[in-house]
């Protein structure tokens, strides 16, 4: 009488067997969510703009505000796109003047869209507060906006910030 299997250990591929680790399905699938948890946290970095910082060169009279501008909406942005970044000195909660503003041509790029603002040292005064605030324009129309504006330079608030925009109603 013969068999059609054979019987365990006369083919080589069959002995090895033994020795490989086999992972249980419970295994497998705490690997995988450690694995989306892992790429999830980079791809948080990267949106948060965590990055080595570039050099601004600015002149002896001018400082640099650095950052990014992102939202969390799930739409990507128009060729013609563009990122309005303003440097605003505020008073009692009011907005005054505007230091310094940048328009960025997005030309395709998607968020986080990083910027350097370069101000007049001049303009800025230990006791006094500013803020950043940003928009975004697509096809002539104002889609993203600050709603809270970031406090930067002065009165320990920081030089470089990621904005937060959101949907304009």
């Amino acid at each position: 009488m013969s068999t059609i299997f054979p019987k365990a250990g006369i083919f080589p591929e069959t002995s090895e067997r033994r020795h490989r680790t086999c992972y249980s399905t419970n295994q497998v699938r705490i690997f995988a969510r450690c694995a989306l948890v892992l790429f999830m946290c980079a791809n948080q970095l990267l949106a948060w703009g965590v990055r080595p910082a570039e050099p601004c060169d600015t002149q002896v009279s001018e400082g640099c505000l650095r950052g990014t501008v992102t939202y969390r909406e799930r739409m990507a942005l128009s060729r013609s796109a563009e990122v309005h970044v303003a440097l605003v000195e505020v008073r009692e909660h009011k907005e005054m003047a505007i230091i310094a503003e940048l328009t960025i041509s997005t030309e395709g790029r998607q968020v986080p869209i990083p910027f350097k603002l370069r101000y007049p040292l001049a303009s800025i005064h230990p006791d006094h507060s500013y803020v950043v605030r940003a928009n975004i324009v697509m096809f002539g129309d104002v889609w993203f906006v600050t709603r809270r504006p970031v406090p930067v330079l002065t009165q320990g608030n920081p030089h470089e910030v990621q904005i937060v925009v959101s949907r304009s109603s």
